[in-house]
């Protein structure tokens, strides 16, 4: 039943996302065949006693009479979810109509629960063309940490703001490449080169080929491209992208005196690139419906449960076209899902789900006796109780009912908690936040998103509370 949707451990609900679109896997629903059988024997003579007066081929704007199989209810799914809200509202059928018993009702409800809950990725749906995607932001950052191993922020400090849509900074259609925009892509480039020139570590890992005795630059040009440019491409790239970066590097080479400083614009045009800046998938304008590559699936898994590229774990899987098979995939998102970088699932996708993100681009002179660091650890709170629900598979019920919190001193003085340790150091630092503790709470009154102090803060006005928002 869906309502039982609602109290699987939300791990298990980001597993089953992450490999819903598998070809041969199925959603979380009972077995078909089960259903239909169910649809004969119990669910047909409600619909015929209660629904098809009204809802048949003979005019009715929603036609319900086809409807014989779990197949049959998905095809109409847009209407028959609408007509579940009914249901369960009881506008459905109407008050001056032959209305259902109440075990009529629920048995009816429970199966529509359940058949809507079924996706069958081998029947043949058209699944309409993605849309190319830049990245945001944030992705452009944790992209950069992990292919040149700085962490510069510069897309969060210098871009400009994601243009969002639907409450989430990286919806498609509104990700525009704006010519201020595209300046900022030139400056980074030049900034981040200069992170990677300045850093030791970061430059070994960059220049891991040279020239030497035996290997003329240019071949430790194409080398080093070989190795690069598939990471920042995010797949595999052909012999003339290589060769058109090597070109590049000769040009530049007969202007410079040494061999990294040579590569600064290759490197920077990759950076520049549309393929860099844009998630690209491959038009096959010959086929109806198709299944991804195994690259273009490693770079959406990793950039939804990282916000980042893909790790070399994924690419060598991608690279033996393995990544697809459905208990492979399963296992990655498990491990992706322990690694530390899941964070930012809950840091970008929670915190604009529930919308607490708010409290960190408030002005300085709004709420002014809440410091920077105050926000951040309010903030932190909710995205700490997210991570946790996920990488301890807790009932998604959390969010709002938990018995554990993340606190530091400041929050609990703040909530009137006596839950910190007495050896717990006192923290000065007003501009950084004090880490967070799990506490397991007295009571469940300041449990979970709706009383705590991010979610008051983001539904509050300037000057007073606002009941109705929250």
């Amino acid at each position: 039943m869906m309502r039982g949707l609602f109290c699987q451990p939300l791990r298990t609900l980001v597993v089953c996302i992450g490999v819903s679109c598998v070809p041969g896997w199925m959603g979380l629903c009972a077995d078909q065949a089960e259903l239909n059988e169910q649809f004969k024997t119990n669910i047909e003579s409600i619909l015929v006693d209660y629904c098809y007066e009204c809802h048949d081929e003979d005019g009715s704007e929603y036609d319900f009479s086809s409807t014989s199989t779990v197949g049959s209810v998905l095809k109409q799914g847009r209407v028959w979810q609408k007509g579940l809200r009914y249901l369960r509202d009881g506008q459905m059928p109407p008050a001056d109509s032959h209305t259902p018993t109440d075990s009529d009702r629920a048995r009816l409800i429970d199966w529509l629960e359940e058949a809507l809950a079924c996706i069958d990725c081998n029947e043949s749906s058209d699944p309409g063309k993605p849309t190319i995607r830049r990245l945001s932001r944030a992705e452009y950052d944790y992209t950069i940490r992990d292919l040149l191993h700085v962490d510069l922020q510069v897309g969060q400090d210098t871009f400009p703001g994601d243009a969002g849509g639907h409450g989430f900074d990286n919806f498609a259609d509104a990700l525009f490449l704006t010519p201020i925009l595209m300046e900022r892509y030139l400056y980074a480039a030049d900034q981040i080169m200069d992170e990677v020139l300045a850093s030791t570590d970061a430059r070994k890992v960059l220049f891991h080929v040279t020239p030497t005795a035996t290997r003329s630059p240019e071949q430790a040009a194409r080398s080093m491209l070989e190795m690069f440019l598939p990471k920042a491409f995010r797949r595999p790239v052909t012999s003339n992208e290589i060769q058109e970066r090597v070109s590049l590097f000769e040009e530049a080479m007969s202007e410079e005196k040494s061999f990294e400083a040579a590569m600064r614009p290759v490197i920077k045009s990759v950076l520049i690139s549309p393929h860099f800046l844009y998630r690209q998938e491959a038009d096959r304008p010959e086929e109806d419906v198709y299944q991804i590559s195994d690259h273009e699936l490693a770079v959406r898994l990793s950039y939804f449960l990282w916000s980042s590229m893909p790790d070399p774990i994924l690419f060598e899987l991608a690279d033996r076209n393995e990544l697809s098979k459905p208990e492979v995939l399963r296992e990655q998102t498990q491990r992706m899902l322990k690694d530390p970088k899941s964070i930012s699932l809950a840091n970008h996708f929670a915190s604009q789900w529930l919308a607490f993100d708010k409290i960190m681009f408030v002005s300085r002179h709004e709420f002014s006796p809440i410091s920077w660091a105050d926000r951040k650890s309010m903030f932190d709170e909710l995205a700490e109780l997210f991570d946790a629900i996920v990488k301890e598979d807790l009932s998604v019920l959390n969010i709002i009912d938990a018995n554990f919190s993340f606190l530091n001193r400041e929050l609990a003085d703040r909530y009137g908690l006596n839950v910190i340790e007495e050896g717990l150091e006192t923290w000065s630092d007003s501009d950084r936040p004090q880490p967070l503790e799990r506490f397991t709470l007295p009571d469940r009154t300041r449990g979970g998103a709706v009383t705590s102090a991010a979610i008051l803060f983001s539904t509050s006005d300037t000057y007073r509370t606002s009941p109705v928002r929250r």
